[in-house]
């Protein structure tokens, strides 16, 4: 038993050696520190850049209204909306060119952004967008030439940038709508006796007839050219401006008309003594209507100053309730005898006067046919008894 503990006891004290030299560095004397061992070697570098920027726009088309025909002064959207598709954020700068003829109105750049005319600024976050409006007139006519405009970004972020551009168009209404016009005059007339004698001119009244048969408003205008010696001295109220083109031809512009509308203007007219001699006087009227930013349709009518009193020059409607459309009667005096045909004094050159002659004679040749064959019927017939 004794033995048996004392080989234990050796057994345990061995191991605690053994365990004991484990530990300890080999070739470590007793008391002397272990030497630090050196550190890897490490490669020096730049430090890593930042993700670059990543930006892209899109651009709609001027969505115009059907009021453009019509000429209305309306605004329409123009929008464009950028995204920022990298990780970083970015600050964006929009800008937009204008094509000749769209005028911007407003810009609205929308939450987080500042607009500046047509330069719009926004801070937009990764993998975010936005929006920008601007609002644009569309002048008239742009519809014949569509024009087109563009939208560039310029994003940044860390330094670096990123750009993007588009493009945008015009989306008119289906159109334009065909005008439409009618024209109407009255002649104007003079009386017989001026009411006043010594005046050197005496006035009248020329009516005219515009109307608007088309489906949009349009810019009339009316030209009057009238004869030597006959002029215009006052325009209606209507003449928004009077114009004159030249010493015969007066212009009035009536401004917008709305379709469907009919205009009577009057104009007054001044005649002289000569020209008022050389009665029936002719002139002309010519009518025009413009719808924005279309051609204009035009029309064109005649009138005669006329003197009341004389039958042959009296002017009347050819039928109906049309006032438009005049006749003038034949004229005394016209005939190849040039004598007038009422005048007591005399038969000449009168159709009509040869008509008691010929009754005469187709009596005298009758009576004298009647005495010749009536005693012929009453002779008795030859060897005929006349006691039978």
């Amino acid at each position: 038993m004794a033995r048996r503990r004392r080989g234990l006891r050796a057994a345990v004290v061995g191991g605690l050696i053994a365990t004991i030299a484990a530990v300890l560095p080999v070739g470590t004397a007793p008391g002397r520190a272990a030497p630090v061992p050196d550190p890897d070697p490490t490669v020096s570098g730049s430090p890593s850049e930042p993700p670059a920027p990543a930006v892209a726009v899109t651009a709609e088309d001027i969505p115009v209204g059907a009021g453009y025909w019509q000429g209305l002064t309306e605004t329409y959207p123009l929008k464009a909306r950028v995204r920022n598709t990298g990780t970083p954020p970015v600050t964006a700068e929009t800008r937009f060119t204008l094509p000749p003829g769209v005028e911007l109105a407003r810009s609205e750049g929308g939450p987080g952004c500042t607009a500046d005319s047509l330069v719009v600024t926004c801070r937009i976050a990764p993998r975010s967008a936005a929006t920008i409006t601007l609002d644009v007139t569309v002048a008239p006519g742009l519809w014949r030439d569509p024009p087109t405009g563009t939208v560039q970004v310029s994003a940044t972020a860390g330094g670096r940038t990123a750009t993007d551009r588009a493009r945008f168009g015009i989306d008119f209404p289906p159109g334009p709508p065909t005008p439409g016009i009618d024209l109407g005059v009255s002649d104007p007339f003079l009386p017989a006796d001026p009411a006043d004698p010594e005046a050197s001119t005496e006035p009248t009244t020329l009516e005219v007839r515009l109307s608007n048969t088309g489906s949009v408003r349009a810019d009339g205008t009316v030209d009057v050219v009238t004869p030597p010696g006959v002029e215009v001295a006052t325009v209606p109220a209507e003449c928004v401006t009077r114009v004159r083109v030249s010493a015969e031809r007066e212009r009035c512009q009536v401004g917008r008309v709305p379709a469907g509308q009919r205009l009577t203007l009057r104009f007054t007219l001044v005649v002289d003594r000569a020209a008022r001699a050389e009665a029936p006087l002719l002139g002309s009227v010519h009518g025009s209507l413009t719808p924005p930013g279309q051609d204009a349709a035009a029309r064109q009518a005649s009138y005669s100053v006329l003197i009341s009193a004389r039958p042959d020059e009296r002017a009347g409607p050819t039928g109906g309730d049309d006032p438009d459309v005049t006749v003038a009667q034949p004229r005394r005096g016209a005939g190849f005898s040039g004598i007038d045909p009422v005048d007591a004094g005399s038969r000449v050159g009168q159709p009509l006067s040869v008509l008691p002659i010929v009754v005469s004679l187709i009596g005298v040749f009758t009576t004298v046919a009647a005495m010749v064959i009536l005693p012929l019927r009453r002779r008795p017939e030859p060897g005929v008894d006349s006691a039978i």
